[in-house]
């Protein structure tokens, strides 16, 4: 790495540098009625480079540095917005990107090699896709939150006969209805800016008409069945989604029976599946010991992988209800995990030196 007229020069496409100042908590928000959460993935999600899940929780004060690989010359990133909102952004291998966060807590990707970068990381105008209230126009006109307030405020019926809702939705309702005539006015203008990024890079411009308008997405059944796919974040989401059930084990059932899906595919959702059922459905329902080992030795058995035991390496523990706590997965240099309140265990009475 090397400084020129004040930006950093990297010579290595590998990875992308992401580096966060004062980054608020996005896993929670207190915007509804309610404090909500989402535990499903932390504030930033990427995947490694064998397509396995990661998720990163920068410090909320000063500055906190990730190094994330690239596939194919890119690296995908998933930041969430107020527990709400999954924002995807395309990044450039070798670059440094500083994420920084606006006066409604929105993150804004800034590349510290090149200006262009950063256009192409911000391809359109706030006042065309976000609202003021800091979520974007799709997410708001998509989101059971924005649509349960608005049918509630729309039907005098479900007011009489739900009558502590009122206040809590009035605090966040939008009226969808104008919202998607603004929407469907500023398309025009969007295309046509996405037009001038596609004239810069073709591959920005497509990404971006599909995570802003949806145009030329790939079918879900695409997505699980390609490997090359499954190496960006937001085919991993859709996978997670594919199979979705109203729990872990059948979850697992679905994806264990389907030979369609990708290998990397189907290992990441029961992956995904077996650490909630290792978890208890984070907390809520807590499994007996002979259906986690029964689920476990499937995972092995249908995978091939030996981790069986370390699935959670990058998904919340949970211990009770409101008890969250986060395991420290540790690798060797032949790439052997284990959790590090194995190794605590097996040198009970001993120092345990760790070095970082």
């Amino acid at each position: 790495m090397r400084v020129a007229d004040g930006r950093i020069c990297r010579q290595d496409n590998s990875s992308v540098v992401l580096i966060f100042e004062n980054a608020p908590d996005q896993t929670t928000t207190d915007r509804f009625a309610g404090k909500k959460s989402f535990l499903g993935y932390e504030t930033v999600s990427y995947l490694d480079t064998s397509g396995a899940y990661r998720g990163f929780s920068p410090r909320r004060y000063g500055r906190d540095t990730l190094s994330i690989p690239t596939y194919n010359g890119y690296a995908e990133i998933l930041h969430m917005y107020q527990a709400t909102e999954k924002i995807f952004v395309l990044l450039k291998g070798g670059d440094t990107v500083l994420v920084t966060y606006d006066q409604r807590l929105r993150p804004c990707f800034n590349s510290l090699v090149s200006s262009l970068n950063t256009s192409l990381y911000n391809p359109v105008d706030q006042q065309y896709t976000i609202h003021n209230n800091g979520f974007s126009i799709k997410t708001i006109l998509s989101h059971p939150y924005f649509i349960s307030a608005y049918r509630y405020l729309k039907s005098p019926q479900l007011q009489k006969q739900y009558k502590g809702l009122s206040e809590g939705f009035k605090k966040y309702a939008v009226d969808l209805d104008s919202l998607s005539n603004v929407f469907d006015c500023y398309k025009p203008i969007i295309l046509n800016r996405l037009d001038t990024v596609s004239s810069i890079s073709e591959i920005y411009g497509n990404y971006y008409k599909k995570m802003l308008l949806g145009i030329g997405d790939y079918s879900p059944q695409e997505v699980v069945s390609s490997d090359s796919l499954m190496h960006y974040i937001s085919s991993y989401v859709i996978a997670q989604d594919y199979h979705k059930r109203n729990n872990s084990t059948d979850t697992f059932e679905a994806a264990a029976n389907d030979t369609s899906m990708a290998p990397i595919a189907r290992r990441e959702v029961l992956k995904r599946a077996l650490t909630n059922i290792q978890n208890g459905e984070y907390g809520w329902h807590p499994y007996d010991q002979k259906t986690i080992e029964y689920y476990s030795k499937r995972y092995t058995e249908i995978t091939k992988d030996t981790l069986k035991n370390n699935t959670s390496d990058s998904i919340p523990k949970v211990a009770g209800a409101y008890d969250y706590k986060y395991d420290l997965i540790l690798e060797d240099a032949d790439g052997t995990r284990t959790d590090f309140s194995s190794v605590l265990e097996e040198n009970e009475g001993k120092i345990v030196y760790v070095d970082f």
